[in-house]
């Protein structure tokens, strides 16, 4: 029996045209051609040989806050979205201090989907390192019980 066409309001923190935005994009389309509706909320997209000028210029512990910080803006935009569109799910591929969705899921009384490719507090840590690795734990672990 075919599936009901469903709203999908997908996010995601991807900038990097890379091996990441094949993945993003190349789900939404199989979302798309199965007749689903999907509306995006993310970042514009840029060369993935570009650096992320603000993670160079910005201290490690004022880089982390800013992203815990952009959850507010998060919110915003797929709350917005989320009124208009009247989702059955909010999608969201997982980054460190992305909590956004979690909240627009609770204020919209609609599930939440998290994609986690991996664990990302963990790599990290390794590379380039954290400053606040328990707040990252946490914000990981918090997104993902709120799925």
């Amino acid at each position: 029996m075919p599936m009901k066409p469903l709203r999908i309001l997908y996010n995601h923190r991807t900038r990097s045209r890379d091996g990441q935005s094949v993945h993003i994009d190349e789900l939404i389309e199989a979302l798309r051609a199965e007749g689903h509706k999907v509306t995006v909320v993310g970042p514009l997209r840029i060369d993935a040989m570009s650096h992320g000028i603000e993670r160079d210029l910005l201290p490690k512990a004022i880089y982390e806050l800013a992203e815990l910080a952009f959850s507010a803006v998060e919110f915003l935009q797929l709350y917005i979205q989320g009124r208009k569109i009247k989702p059955d799910l909010i999608y969201q591929r997982a980054n460190i201090h992305m909590l956004g969705a979690a909240w627009a899921a609770r204020f919209l009384k609609t599930r939440l989907f998290v994609e986690v490719n991996a664990p990302l507090t963990r790599e990290r840590q390794k590379h380039p390192g954290l400053a606040w690795p328990k707040l990252a734990r946490w914000s990981e672990h918090f997104l993902w019980r709120q799925a």
